[in-house]
Formats: structure tokens, C-alpha cells, sequence
């Protein structure tokens, strides 16, 4: 029912009632009519009902606007909740989160934080609302101390609405953007906890990126929003603890494939080696009495020696073909990325052109691949770097592949002057007709640049 309608009927009854009662006090009671007593009378009813039904009809609107807001809200949830069932891939599960948290409560940043092993300190930090320009500038995220470690310690979530003057707070590290409100929910499943989803700077609109360009001001987070987060942070636990039985089960399947291999191998290829093995010796012990017989035996061994090697090839060819097998350049490094971010805690901040991607052909695809593989491999073991940007972009010389990271650097820009998988990255550029070059970053780190001709 309209609150207008509903308040204009309850003063039209609320005089009918008065003057009912003045009917009755004239008429049954006979008392007399004293026109000023009445008007009196009748200005206090009027005040009175008009005041009482303006007060009924604002708390059933708040209360109406409430419902609606609660309304809107289990829905956003909802949708989010199944956006978050659509995907199996961990690394993109975590990132969904994080995007799909800061979207339902409206806020300006977010954050979330995997806990390590030790179950005190962040090892990850996955953000949302930072440009890649301002991500790259934070040379140092935090790992737990101070306002962020409060959900950590204390297993519950935590709500401020102004950082600055909360003694917990330790300030932000450089470069890092000033943020003011602060909501912080633990991500649980079954006693145990995965990380905390971070949001900072609560926006007074739903309309967030007009709000960002006209500049608006954040305020603090309600009660309502943090039992939002606290209910999709539980459904966030069952997709994260869903990803990460899908990928144990690929691990899984990637080790039954590695246990066949290796008994493809025992079975073939290294009972023809201990065949070979077999009769060398046995040419060993008849070269003396017996040296024709011994070198037609040592020329089938050379023969079994060559088929041992087609054999090898045939094997290291049907691996390469299957394991990027189906998929594009990017599709390829999004895998790559994913593999590497399974075992380190780095930041990776890709971009590919669509232009450039169109012109790479499958063979060049699975070389270029190789490359990457062997490059990011090379930052995993050896950089000791927090950060990898990777592009993919057209050059007036072709395509190029680059891939950086602020690491320890080189000790020389030659690449040749490195193990086994430096000189293979130099055989593929080569094979590519491209050019590959590495390079020392002044600031710190390397960078590995792939041209290749189209």
C-alpha cells in the first residue's frame, strides 16, 4: 500500500474518530459547543494524527528500503556465488573472489591474502581496484602484521572505520594508495583457514566507476555489509577448497601419466639399452679369439644403439606435440602461469595483443612456448624476484615476446653464456628465424626479449 495513501487515511480517520466524540459529547452528554475549545480540539487532532502517521509511514518506508537493500543484496550474492561454481581453474577462482567481494559491497579496493603454511603470515597477496601501473609500483605488499594479521590471529572478522587511528595499524608501504575504511573476513572451511578477504574505502554508491570519476569520498562499512562478505566468504571456501581438489586431481593425472612414461621406458627403451649393454660385453670377451664375430656383434649393437635414439625422439616428439596440444599462445602462458604461481608466490602481470596473437602459426606456437617455459623457470629458480610482467605485442620487426622480472639480474647480457636451457632458448630463436636477447634491468632484474618474423 502507497505510505502517502496510507498517511492521508489515517489523519482522515483520526478526525472522524474526534468528531464522533464531539458528536456524542453534544448530543448524548449534552454538552454545550464552545467554538474556541473546538478549534483548539480539532488543530491538536489534526497536529497530532499528522505527526503519529508521518512517523508510521517513514519507519514502514525505512523499513520497506531496508527489505529491498536486503533484497538486492542476497542477490548479488547469489549470482556471485555462482559465478564462482562456473570456473575450476584455482588461480582465476582467487582472483573471482576478490573482483566479485569488492563489486558486492561497493568498495573502492580489495584484497585477499593466502595464508602460508605456518597459518600466521600472508605468502600472497591477490588484488582488485589497482591499476597494473600501480600494482608494479608496490615493491613490498604486507604479510600479515598490524591491522591485516587481526583476522589472522583472531579468527574473526575485523571492521574500522578509520585506519589511521586504529592501534593496530602500521601505515602503508611505499607507493602503496592511502586507504581509510577497512573490513577484514577470514575465508573458513572446516577449521581451517585459506586467507582473509581484504576491502578498504566503502563507496556511497552503487555506481562505482561513476563515483571514481567524479572523485567520491568513501565512508565506513555497516554491520549488514560484513555479514554479506562473512556469508560469501563461506560460499568463496567451498569454490577455493573445490579448485584446489580439481588441480590435485590434474597433478594426480599428471602423475599416472609420468608413471606410464617411465614404464614406456623401462619396458622399450631400456631393456633395448641393457640389450645393447649385453652384447658389448660379450664383444669385450671374444675381441681377442674372436675378432670378426666381435665387430659384427659391436656394428648390431651400434644398430640397436640408433633404433634406441629413434625410439627416444619419437617419445620427446609425442610429449611436446601433447602438451600444449589444442591451445594458443596466450591460452598456453596462461597455463604456464598458472603452473608457477602453484609452487612461488609471484606477482604476474600479463598482456597480450589480440593483433599479434593472430599472426603466430601452431608450430611457432609451441617453440615460443618452450621459450617462455624455460625463462619463467629460470626466475623461479633463480631471481629471487616478487615481480613478472610478460607482453606479447607487434614491432615493426615482427612479433615480440617479452618477459621481465625484478629479480637479481644478470652477471652478463650474452646468452649463450649460461647451462643447457639458455643455449635451447637460443636453438628455438634460431629455428623461429628470430632473435633473442636478455637483458639486465638497471633497477634490478632481467628481461628476455623474443623476435620473431611474420
Amino acid at each position: 500500500m502507497n505510505t502517502k495513501f496510507l498517511g492521508t487515511f489515517g489523519v482522515i480517520l483520526a478526525l472522524g474518530c474526534w468528531s464522533g466524540l464531539v458528536t456524542v459529547r453534544i448530543r448524548v452528554f449534552g454538552e454545550p459547543l464552545v467554538p474556541w475549545l473546538f478549534l483548539l480540539e480539532l488543530a491538536l487532532v489534526t497536529v497530532g494524527a499528522i505527526i503519529f502517521w508521518h512517523w508510521i509511514a517513514t519507519t514502514l518506508e525505512r523499513q520497506a528500503a531496508e527489505v529491498r537493500q536486503r533484497t538486492r543484496h542476497l542477490e548479488a550474492l547469489h549470482a556471485a556465488s555462482i559465478a564462482l561454481t562456473t570456473e575450476h581453474e584455482l588461480t582465476i577462482v582467487l582472483q573471482k573472489v576478490i573482483d566479485l567481494s569488492r563489486v558486492l559491497l561497493n568498495a573502492k579496493y580489495g584484497a585477499l591474502g593466502i595464508i602460508g603454511e605456518d597459518g600466521e603470515t600472508i605468502d600472497q597477496m591477490i588484488t582488485s581496484g589497482l591499476t597494473p601501473a600501480a600494482r608494479a609500483q608496490i615493491n613490498r605488499f604486507p604479510h600479515g602484521d598490524g591491522l591485516l594479521g587481526a583476522p589472522i590471529h583472531e579468527r574473526r572478522s575485523v571492521r574500522v572505520d578509520a585506519i589511521p587511528n586504529d592501534t593496530r595499524a602500521r601505515g602503508f608501504p611505499p607507493n602503496h594508495p592511502t586507504m581509510h575504511s577497512f573490513l577484514g573476513v577470514p575465508i573458513m572451511s572446516k577449521g581451517r583457514m585459506f586467507g582473509n578477504l581484504y576491502l578498504a574505502d566503502k563507496l556511497p554508491s552503487s555506481d562505482q566507476d561513476e563515483l571514481l570519476a567524479r572523485g567520491g569520498h568513501s565512508r565506513g562499512f555497516t554491520q549488514e555489509d560484513q555479514e554479506l562478505l562473512e556469508m560469501f566468504a563461506n560460499q568463496a571456501a567451498i569454490a577455493i577448497e573445490n579448485a584446489q581438489l580439481y588441480r590435485q586431481n590434474q597433478q594426480l593425472a599428471i602423475y599416472h601419466e609420468r608413471e606410464r612414461f617411465g614404464m614406456d621406458l623401462h619396458d622399450g627403451v631400456v631393456q633395448s639399452i641393457y640389450a645393447v649393454g649385453l652384447m658389448l660385453d660379450d664383444s669385450r670377451h671374444r675381441m681377442a679369439d674372436d675378432p670378426k664375430g666381435a665387430r659384427a656383434t659391436i656394428d648390431t649393437a651400434i644398430t640397436g644403439l640408433n633404433r634406441v635414439i629413434t625410439d627416444i625422439r619419437s617419445y620427446i616428439h609425442d610429449l611436446r606435440t601433447h602438451q600444449f596440444q589444442g591451445r594458443n599462445l596466450q591460452q598456453g602462458l596462461e597455463e604456464l602461469v598458472r603452473d608457477l604461481q602453484t609452487y612461488s608466490v609471484l606477482n604476474i602481470d600479463m598482456e597480450i595483443d589480440p593483433g599479434a596473437l593472430a599472426r603466430i602459426s601452431p608450430p611457432a606456437t609451441q617453440d615460443l612456448l618452450q621459450i617462455a617455459r624455460e625463462a619463467l623457470s629460470n626466475i623461479r629458480k633463480h631471481a629471487h624476484a616478487t615481480q613478472i610482467r610478460i607482453r606479447l605485442a607487434r614491432t615493426p620487426n615482427g612479433i615480440t615476446l617479452t618477459i621481465a622480472d625484478n629479480g637479481v639480474g644478470l652477471a652478463a647480457d650474452d646468452p649463450t653464456n649460461g647451462g643447457h636451457g639458455l643455449h635451447n632458448m637460443c636453438e628455438r630463436a634460431t629455428n623461429l628465424n628470430g632473435h633473442l636477447q636478455l637483458h639486465a634491468i638497471p633497477s634490478g632484474g632481467t628481461q628476455v626479449e623474443l623476435t620473431i618474423p611474420t
